[in-house]
């Protein structure tokens, strides 16, 4: 074989381990899990979860930043640096606030071994929703029959719901609120006439026990 064939078959041997040579020294996080899924419980306030990791790799490996898009999510960890063999955990706290249903919050991870692309961990949450109400409009026909009608207030199973005030914006529609075993509370309004147009807002304030009770809006118009 002739001196430069074999000097070419030699770079190119060289060439093809290069990548595992490089694989072989450097730092390289293992997660044991990227996207963690929860279900929230009915009143909880927040929702925490760890993302734990091991440092796979042959050398260590710094933790230059851990972002989240939304105010509501904080993330954090008990330190930067991890060598070889080391195993951490990210914490992250989602503040559900007023939150329901389905929530998906990303938080970006980027590390020394590879500072151009971020790691992404999801954190997706299910808040159940502990009033629902239906309908939110009621409305009746200009010079139509002022009948009684009825939206519906639906207590989660799991909730015990306490309503404090319904305050309206108008005199013009007649209200009575009554409970409902097993159901939650049925709102019946009535106009004192249908003669005239107008629009009234009902401001139902609701909320579980020891926490602070939020805003409903239910919307009536004689049309």
């Amino acid at each position: 074989m002739a001196f430069h064939q074999l000097r070419s078959l030699r770079t190119a041997a060289f060439l093809a381990a290069f990548p595992l040579m490089v694989a072989t020294a450097r730092g390289q996080l293992q997660w044991s899990a990227k996207t963690i899924t929860r279900q929230a419980g009915v009143g909880d306030k927040v929702v925490e979860v760890v993302y734990p990791f091991r440092n796979a790799g042959t050398v260590p490996v710094k933790i230059l930043s851990v972002n989240s898009r939304c105010g509501c999510t904080t993330a954090g960890l008990a330190k930067d640096d991890y060598a070889p063999g080391e195993s951490g955990e990210i914490k992250v706290v989602f503040d559900l606030g007023d939150r329901s249903g389905y929530q998906e919050k990303p938080i970006w991870v980027t590390t020394s071994d590879r500072p151009s692309e971020a790691v992404e961990l999801k954190l997706i949450v299910d808040i159940p929703q502990w009033l629902t109400i239906e309908p939110r409009l009621v409305c009746w026909e200009a010079g139509g029959s002022a009948e009684e009608k009825c939206v519906t207030l639906t207590v989660h199973p799991a909730a015990k719901v306490e309503i404090s005030r319904i305050q309206a914006t108008s005199d013009k529609v007649a209200h009575r609120l009554e409970t409902v075993p097993s159901l939650g509370y049925r709102l019946y309004l009535k106009p004192v006439g249908t003669a005239n147009k107008f629009k009234a807002t009902f401001l139902i304030r609701a909320g579980l026990p020891g926490q602070v009770p939020r805003t409903f809006m239910v919307f009536a118009q004689v049309r």
